[in-house]
């Protein structure tokens, strides 16, 4: 059985992710196992919809199995949240091909990138330090290298997915999809009812039609979550106020030590969060040629959920999900796994105290994330999670 792995957000899973599945199926893949951010995504962001409906989603989508990638990962930098979910993959077993979302689609020209981005470690450096953020530095250096305007957000992740596997061995096969009609933070392709992600969450966060966009399950499942009070998750003043009234309690040193936090950014979220009334002025004051806005909320809200960089690696392969072919495919990695394959947090806590650590972390940024949702939930939630098996 030919198995395709996908490390993905699906915030929220429209046309374009089913296509993906699609593709990488009608390319030869009889399974797929994806890894899917949890409460926060990698901007920093809370997710539009929970966890367990982007899971749903993703299995009805096609995928057989649905792994979680720890909150500490999620919501990182590129680099830790592509070594996490290729980390998850290769641990978990029997997966023969990494799968990625690309603007040009072209296996050769990643490869070489990658090459590029790898020995030019320390002109990239360079470039930050004179002021650029690491996708601008990442696209200068290729720029010269190249000759050309190559660099895009999708293509850049799937390098870093590339040197992740290279630099741990994992013997992947790489396939590129090329993104069909949009390019990332695009507009909409109307002819193909495809859209990036973001241009669909503006559209919800506006309350304008967006369902086009979206398998029509999918779409049932959101206005499902908003029915009930739990969605659309936004960066709300609510949100924004619990994550300052976190950061005020903080130290230099407990900022310090989230990913993402160097050259001194620990200083001005301390500055910026003791003179500002809400999260997205607190943001700007941040905002340099250095750090992005990107960087700066993502470092805030890692560090407002409690995410303290704890170690390189996850503890642990936590399902989220699976079908029945994902039954059999978790039954046999059970027993050739590099890491324990558990569903709840019972199981976790007899692995390790640095595995329960990992959950308690998962647990604190759900508690976060609720207030970024129209109804509060009780405390503790993460706790009650259930396996979706569909």
């Amino acid at each position: 059985m030919l198995t395709a792995g996908i490390i993905a957000e699906y915030n929220p899973f429209h046309n374009g992710h089913a296509l993906h599945i699609q593709r990488a199926r009608q390319m030869g893949a009889d399974a797929v196992v994806c890894v899917i951010s949890g409460c926060f995504t990698q901007r920093g962001e809370p997710a539009v919809i929970s966890k367990r409906a982007r899971t749903v989603c993703a299995l009805k989508g096609g995928a057989d199995v649905v792994i979680s990638m720890p909150a500490e990962y999620s919501c990182a930098p590129a680099a830790d949240f592509a070594r996490a979910g290729v980390y998850l993959l290769d641990a978990f077993g029997g997966v023969d091909v990494l799968s990625f979302g690309s603007e040009t689609g072209d296996i050769n020209l990643l490869l070489q990138k990658e090459e590029i981005i790898r020995l030019c470690g320390g002109e990239i450096k360079t470039e930050m330090k004179n002021g650029a953020g690491y996708a601008a530095a990442v696209q200068s250096v290729l720029d010269e290298k190249l000759g050309a305007s190559l660099t895009m957000a999708n293509d850049i992740l799937g390098c870093e997915y590339i040197a992740a596997a290279k630099s741990m061995g994992a013997d992947f096969e790489f396939w590129p999809i090329r993104r069909e009609g949009v390019l990332h933070n695009g507009t909409a392709d109307e002819a193909l009812k495809i859209a990036s992600a973001s241009f669909i969450r503006k559209k919800i966060a506006e309350n304008e039609e967006y369902s086009v966009y979206l398998p029509e399950y999918a779409a049932d499942i959101v206005e499902d979550e908003k029915k009930q009070g739990f969605a659309p998750c936004f960066e709300n003043e609510r949100f924004g106020i619990a994550v300052l009234s976190r950061l005020r309690m903080m130290s230099r040193d407990d900022i310090k030590t989230v990913r993402g936090v160097s050259e001194g950014l620990e200083n001005r979220i301390i500055s910026a969060v003791r003179q500002s009334s809400t999260l997205e002025q607190a943001v700007k004051l941040c905002v340099t040629k250095r750090y992005t806005a990107a960087r700066v909320r993502r470092c805030m809200v890692a560090a407002a959920a409690g995410l303290f960089s704890q170690g390189d690696s996850p503890e642990y392969i936590r399902v989220l999900g699976f079908t029945k072919t994902g039954e059999q495919l978790i039954k046999k990695a059970a027993a050739t796994s590099k890491l324990p394959i558990v569903t709840g947090y019972s199981q976790i806590k007899k692995i390790s105290r640095a595995a329960e650590k990992q959950f308690e972390k998962e647990c604190a940024a759900c508690d976060l994330y609720d207030f970024s949702s129209p109804l509060i939930q009780p405390s503790g939630r993460e706790m009650t999670f259930k396996t979706v098996r569909i």
